[in-house]
């Protein structure tokens, strides 16, 4: 009897524990802050989506993308804002290159963004309020492919005013593909 109590005592706990990201406060913005492909983030790529002004150099490490040649110069990254909301984005990564790039992740994380005041004062930082698997996986980009990831800033309740919102890949190494959009709340 106590060898069952034990072991239901056991199994409570651990079901709890898994079941706190079910919560209605974080698995709520998880829903709506997921990737816009239904899953995995990836799809197949257009040329409205690549925008090589965004492309930030300075945070290049070629040990972490994966691929046959040198391309992660031709990976690019883009904030496209929703035309009918202006508080919805999509965070997308192009590959234009012709190689597979993989990006390894340390966790279920597979990007950020924060919001600031133009004068630089940072409002949101999403990563702060969500919870993340702590398990390793990896994002395979075909050439021609992007990851895809919505962005929904409805829950700020942000005043009126203009704001810029930066997004980031956040593989274990290597280049983030920032990225940053200014935009105005009316």
């Amino acid at each position: 009897m106590k060898k069952l109590f034990i072991v239901l005592t056991i199994a409570i706990l651990i079901l709890s524990a898994c079941g706190t990201g079910n919560s209605e406060g974080s698995q709520g913005m998880n829903d709506r802050l997921s990737t816009g492909s239904g899953g995995n983030g990836v799809q197949e790529g257009n040329d409205s989506n690549n925008n090589d002004s965004n492309h930030n150099d300075d945070k290049k490490d070629e040990d972490t993308l994966e691929n046959e040649g040198d391309s992660s110069e031709e990976m690019t990254s883009e904030l496209v804002p929703n035309l009918e909301n202006e508080v919805l984005f999509q965070y997308v990564v192009f590959n234009d290159s012709q190689d597979t790039i993989t990006m390894s992740f340390s966790s279920g994380q597979r990007f950020d963004y924060s919001v600031e005041t133009t004068a630089g004062e940072q409002l949101f930082l999403y990563s702060s309020v969500a919870v993340f698997m702590q398990m390793e996986g990896e994002e395979v980009i075909h050439p021609g492919e992007q990851l895809d990831y919505d962005i929904d800033l409805n829950e700020l309740d942000l005043e009126s005013g203009d704001y810029v919102l930066t997004a980031w890949m956040t593989p274990k190494e290597g280049e983030v593909f920032e990225t940053s959009f200014p935009f105005t709340v009316e």
